[in-house]
């Protein structure tokens, strides 16, 4: 599996270098004034990609790269980085020495400063640039650089994983105390990327109400995963008899998060799981169709709020929301006998017959062939149509009657 490790490269200091620094990686121990150099050879990288500006100090990590062999290739860029004009072909003649005397690839990049935003954008492209596989492997070092580039090396990690081009393995921080120049510790700040992760799947749940995206990271978190992944299935194709079940038996396997992104997001998905508290079937369809047009996702809340007057009507007689051929048919039957004996306007979120037709409308996406029928009937199907094509009508329409 390929894997690059990619690093930045500051301005040159007040002195004239970075310190010769001891690291310290858990068994690796190393020294060097530029820890990018030193966590190449600990992680074993296929190759390194260094940024850095006009004005970064190329001169320096080629020098102590031994990349100055060629004594015309060393004077133009040490005047190139003393004047603030390092460019592209310079340090491709650098990047040649150094690979032909390397068995790593050394990539050498330049970067503008950054303090613009499409130049910031530009930099997350440089960073991209060349790495187009899911199974290319990257890491990051931040230690080096000015101040906001590791910040765009963070973004720069979520970007690439997003747009699928790397797997970002760890991000590493060189804490540098000038107090304590014996040892240094690489801070691994791997925990952001586990809450970046956390972040992207409650986006992804509260866009579409799956939390079958939580799998791998409960997995992670040694929690049943699986579990709550099936339980999702169960809800999102209406058999919430099961669904709940399955999330009964989450929660009593579930012990608290193992990390702590893991337990600093755990409340927000357990109070979206409330609905499963609900001792009726029909509060669990009312809590699932407020979800539901919550994420402007008419078409389930129009079921579950359909379903969920059916399951009332239902519980009021008595009879078992649960059996579909005998008191289900028999609730529908009645509520719509009832609208009908009451004259319940037309407009009304009591209307039992525009909530059956406003269902059937947008899981169809057609309305209703009505003509033949009863003025009232044909009425209805109108007012549905007019109500399907106006979003506002429709959220204010399905939220009312939810209420």
């Amino acid at each position: 599996m390929p894997a690059t490790l990619i690093s930045f490269l500051g301005l040159v200091p007040q002195g004239g270098n970075y310190h010769q620094t001891t690291y310290v990686l858990g068994e690796h121990v190393f020294t060097t004034p530029f820890l990018g150099v030193g966590l190449a050879d600990a992680l074993g990288v296929d190759t390194i990609r260094i940024l850095g500006t006009t004005g970064s100090m190329w001169d320096v990590l080629a020098d102590s790269l031994g990349a100055t062999r060629d004594e015309t290739t060393w004077v133009d860029l040490a005047d190139a980085v003393k004047g603030n004009r390092v460019d592209s072909t310079l340090l491709a003649r650098v990047e040649a020495e150094l690979n032909a005397h390397s068995q790593r690839r050394f990539e050498l990049r330049l970067i503008p400063y950054g303090f613009e935003e499409g130049v910031q954008v530009d930099i997350l492209q440089t960073l991209a640039e060349g790495l187009g596989h899911n199974d290319d492997t990257l890491y990051l070092d931040i230690t080096h650089g000015l101040r906001h580039l590791p910040m765009l090396g963070l973004l720069s990690a979520f970007y690439l994983e997003a747009i699928g081009h790397a797997q970002i393995r760890e991000i590493y921080y060189g804490a540098y105390d000038p107090a304590n120049r014996a040892s240094t510790p690489v801070v691994s700040l791997r925990g952001l990327l586990v809450v970046q992760e956390w972040i992207r799947a409650l986006e992804q749940f509260d866009k579409d109400g799956d939390y079958g995206i939580f799998e791998k990271l409960l997995d992670r978190e040694g929690l049943a995963g699986r579990l709550l992944a099936e339980a999702a299935f169960l809800e999102r194709i209406g058999n919430l008899s099961l669904a709940q079940q399955k999330l009964n038996s989450f929660w009593k396997a579930t012990t608290e998060p193992a990390s702590p992104a893991g337990r600093m997001f755990f409340p927000r998905l357990k109070k979206s799981l409330e609905w499963r508290t609900s001792a009726k079937r029909s509060e669990w369809e009312r809590r699932l169709a407020l979800q539901a047009l919550r994420k402007c996702d008419y078409l389930r809340a129009s079921i579950f709020a359909y379903e969920s007057s059916i399951s009332k009507q239902v519980e009021l007689n008595g009879g078992d929301a649960n059996n579909f051929q005998r008191d289900r048919e028999q609730a529908e039957r009645q509520l719509e006998q009832e609208t009908k004996d009451a004259r319940v306007d037309l407009k009304s979120e009591r209307n039992f017959y525009v909530l059956k037709f406003l269902r059937n409308q947008l899981a169809h996406g057609v309305r209703a062939n009505v003509e033949a029928q009863s003025w009232s009937v044909r009425e209805t199907a109108r007012f549905v149509a007019a109500l399907a094509g106006n979003e506002e009508s429709l959220r204010k329409w399905l939220d009312n009657a939810l209420r």
